[in-house]
């Protein structure tokens, strides 16, 4: 692809009046003549039937000469024929393909669009690019904020040199991640200036107040610990979660076990039973990543138990380990078992759920070096067990 294609002039268009992209389009007879070899062809029309998301195919001019069904839905059209011969952001409705007379790719936006820097490696490079293009649209008088994920794959079919645009609306998933990312964001100041505060008050507090403002400050560390493991857990990245091992009794590990699943509203009308251990002993582990585990193994036993069922919580002491149980009467159906501990698998059957079981594995194995196993038959129940080295 020549290179004049393409300007590299930074804050003046170049003589035929482009900041980007060649304005250059083929006259309505080449492009008939274009539409005709092109959309007849065996292969194109295959591609356009099975690609199950949205499909554009452009020439060397970037203009359209075939669309899926798929995305004429998308675009709003009723016959792809009204959009032969645009470019992608003219059908879009940019509103930068306005701007120039050359259209889409000509404007000095359109140096930093996704949609148009994608087209330009596959005719200049002659390989394939992904970019995201944050787009805004206007229809019926309504602004939209749309964020594409713009595939350009160079196609050579027979002499007519091609590219196939594959585009996925990922609008939702971005507002999404910037909603979640805002959240965790602000979430996280705030919580840095209530430890801070909560260790400034546990310091400085005297007489009955000092239990009460220790346990502010345990307690809202712990909070900060959770925060930062569930978004470890949403991203599955870890390499910026290190374990803060600390010494804890065992026995206040169940303690705090009991009150933190006793108020879940899976706890209503179903009775907890917490065996100690007979022998009280010091751990050196993460409390707040402990009780993580734990707390997932007791919720889930407290969802597969009937109303005035139990479920039954143990830690029994061995000279190199601990290992916690939690028993519920309901079994685990086979099928079910072998995928437990799968991300996303959940039986509840609603989107959201499915990171229980995974994260209990996760944090209880990679996390804290432990070992987080089940058993269930239909006449013991189900046990989930959680071993840790002492």
């Amino acid at each position: 692809m020549p290179p004049s294609l393409f300007s590299t002039v930074e804050n003046a268009p170049t003589p035929d009046g482009t900041y980007f992209a060649s304005p250059e389009r083929l006259d309505t007879t080449a492009l008939r003549d274009q539409l005709d070899d092109v959309t007849k062809h065996p292969l194109l029309n295959s591609l356009l039937g099975v690609v199950g998301g949205l499909l554009a195919v452009l020439n060397t001019h970037r203009q359209i000469l075939a669309i899926n069904e798929n995305l004429l839905a998308y675009l709003g059209g009723d016959a792809a024929g009204t959009l032969l011969g645009l470019r992608l952001g003219e059908a879009l409705a940019c509103p930068h393909a306005k701007e120039m007379a050359g259209g889409c790719g000509t404007s000095r936006y359109c140096k930093t669009c996704g949609a148009a820097l994608a087209q330009a490696v596959a005719l200049h490079h002659c390989k394939s690019a992904e970019r995201l293009c944050a787009l805004e649209t206007e229809h019926n008088g309504t602004r939209h904020d749309l964020v594409l994920r713009v595939r350009a794959t160079p196609l050579t079919l027979d002499h007519h040199q091609l590219i196939l645009v594959f585009i996925d609306d990922v609008t939702r998933q971005q507002q999404s991640a910037l909603s979640e990312r805002a959240f965790h964001h602000d979430l996280n100041n705030t919580l840095t200036s209530l430890l801070h505060a909560s260790e400034t008050l546990a310091e400085d507090a005297r007489g009955q107040v000092a239990g009460l403002a220790g346990e502010v400050h345990r307690l809202t560390h712990r909070v900060v610990r959770e925060v930062q493991l569930h978004r470890q857990l949403v991203a599955t990245e870890f390499d910026g979660l290190k374990p803060e091992r600390g010494e804890v009794r065992l026995s206040s590990v169940l303690d705090d076990l009991r009150a933190q699943i006793g108020h879940h509203p899976a706890a209503h009308a179903k009775r907890i039973v917490i065996v100690q251990p007979r022998e009280d002993r010091t751990l050196v582990t993460d409390a707040a990543l402990l009780l993580r585990v734990l707390d997932n193994m007791a919720i889930n036993a407290l969802e597969a138990t009937r109303q005035d069922g139990e479920i039954r919580i143990r830690a029994e002491v061995a000279p190199a380990t601990v290992e916690f149980s939690v028993w519920n009467e309901a079994p685990i159906p086979p099928e079910v078992g072998l995928r437990i501990f799968q991300r996303n698998f959940s039986t509840k059957g609603a989107l959201g759920r499915g990171l229980g079981t995974y994260a209990m594995k996760l944090v209880g194995e990679r996390l804290l070096g432990g070992q987080v196993a089940f058993d269930s038959s239909a006449l013991d129940g189900t046990t989930f067990r959680f071993r840790l080295p002492l």
